[in-house]
């Protein structure tokens, strides 16, 4: 999995709050999530619910009570119910709380209401815990988990260390703790975290969820490359979320197949080695469906380096025998056997 450092995160919470998705952050208890959530309601101008579930009970919400002849809730202002104020609800220590707290939770994720009262229109909720692995935490259900993107902390790298630096300068800690976290990153990050469970998974909800912000990472006016990955990752799982941002990449930087089989001596070519590779798996399955576009896609490969060239002659080969007598194979050939 893809861990982010806090001033990522920070972007990546945002990206979600704008498409409305609710947002899971996780790391081991003393990371700064609680802290990257003020920093971003604080440069939003937006309040801050900040609400630990690990202590709460559903009566700590609500208590219900008899009112002609039918049963009510009294609620408490824990929540941020019936109200236009923009906002982020952060449910923290997520996984710490009791089962009845986290099925109340996942009513408020799923439906936006609870005991009958609906969370405000421009309320945004996002998660924090601790994982599986550590004491006390209850496992997430896939029901929650598929509703939510999954961010993962970095807490050790160099990267991470200079962006806890920027927040520390920020909030005007001690020299004297800057320059130590720099010449002892050791023993300031502690040991690396490697037990964090990956819940995003593939799913056709989740599928939407990462379209969405894949879509939504065009439009905004702040740095999205270093999140992307990440992003997508926390909503599909490492696995999908690698097949589809190499789609995006041949997508973004290579003609279609249409485009190659129309004119194959002056489709564009593609701009990176990684993406022509990409593109010559695509066009060989496109050759497997249907043979009539063999002839253009290997005039469209002729044009691209001895390696990428050399790639995609011996695929196309394998799957038809027949192309090694074709005037470009032989050619080709020839000149690859020539002293």
């Amino acid at each position: 999995m893809k861990k982010v450092t806090t001033s990522q995160a920070a972007r990546a919470v945002v990206l979600s709050i704008k498409a409305n998705i609710p947002v899971a952050v996780w790391s081991e208890p003393g990371a700064g999530k609680s802290s990257i959530m003020a920093q971003i309601a604080k440069k939003l101008g937006w309040r801050l619910w900040d609400v630990r579930l690990s202590d709460k009970e559903p009566s700590d919400f609500a208590l219900p009570f008899p009112k002609d002849g039918r049963l009510t809730y009294l609620m408490s202002d824990l929540l941020p119910f019936d109200t236009d104020e923009p906002g982020i609800l952060f449910l923290d220590e997520f996984d710490r709380a009791s089962m009845a707290v986290q099925n109340m939770a996942l009513q408020l994720i799923l439906d936006r209401s609870v005991f009958g009262r609906k969370l405000g229109k421009n309320i945004r909720v996002v998660l924090a815990g601790n994982q599986a692995s550590d004491i006390g935490t209850n496992q997430l259900s896939e029901a929650a988990a598929t509703r939510m993107v999954h961010l993962y902390l970095d807490t050790t790298s160099d990267g991470a260390l200079e962006s806890w630096a920027k927040w520390a300068e920020d909030e005007e800690v001690s020299p004297a703790l800057l320059s130590f976290a720099r010449f002892r990153k050791d023993i300031w990050a502690g040991e690396e975290r490697t037990d964090l469970v990956e819940y995003a998974k593939a799913t056709k909800r989740t599928w939407v969820m990462a379209d969405e912000l894949y879509r939504l990472s065009k439009t905004v006016n702040f740095d999205v490359d270093d999140i992307l990955g990440p992003i997508v990752e926390g909503c599909v799982g490492s696995a999908a979320a690698a097949e589809f941002l190499g789609w995006i990449r041949l997508s973004e930087q290579a003609p279609s197949p249409e485009e190659i089989r129309k004119d194959p001596a002056k489709a564009p070519l593609p701009s990176s080695p990684d993406v022509t590779y990409a593109l010559s798996e695509l066009l060989v399955r496109e050759a497997n469906t249907d043979g009539s576009a063999l002839g253009p896609f290997l005039t469209y490969a002729n044009r691209w380096g001895e390696e990428q060239k050399a790639y995609f002659f011996r695929r196309v080969a394998k799957l038809f025998p027949a192309v090694q007598s074709t005037a470009i194979f032989q050619k080709w050939e020839k000149a690859r056997l020539a002293p």
